[in-house]
């Protein structure tokens, strides 16, 4: 599980803030991950 890095940073959320398995994903990350996914929610 990720969490975009721009949404953390905007609101002063840093790792050792997240659950244990969330880590801070990339754009190029998210990119592939979209590439690689049969469907994708956006809102």
């Amino acid at each position: 599980m990720y969490a975009c890095r721009t949404c953390l940073d905007a609101r002063g959320i840093n790792e050792s803030l997240l659950l244990p398995g969330v880590s801070i994903g990339t754009m190029p990350g998210l990119a592939q991950l979209t590439l690689q996914a049969d469907k994708v929610l956006s809102f």
